[in-house]
């Protein structure tokens, strides 16, 4: 709603005709700052400078869009499917 330089908070996302059974959580790959080791939790990288943020920003929006998604900003919650009995 308030972009900051620019920046927005953003999903990975894919329309469920091109991706029915959905996708694999995106890899992407800012040495020193992003790792794979760490699947899920918070880890702080201050930085001094808006510019330096846009930086990464940019490189982990190029990066979800190369690996064919794209950036949502809301969603609607699917109606559960039952699964087999």
């Amino acid at each position: 709603k308030d972009p900051v330089g620019g920046m927005f908070s953003f999903f990975p996302c894919a329309p469920a005709a091109e991706q029915p059974r959905g996708f694999a959580r995106p890899v992407i790959r800012l040495p020193g700052i992003v790792t794979g080791r760490l699947k899920q939790g918070k880890r702080l990288n201050p930085l001094t400078e808006t510019r330096e943020a846009r930086q990464l920003w940019k490189s982990v929006v190029d990066q979800v869009k190369d690996q064919g998604l794209w950036m949502a900003l809301s969603a609607k919650m699917p109606e559960r499917r039952s699964g087999p009995t």
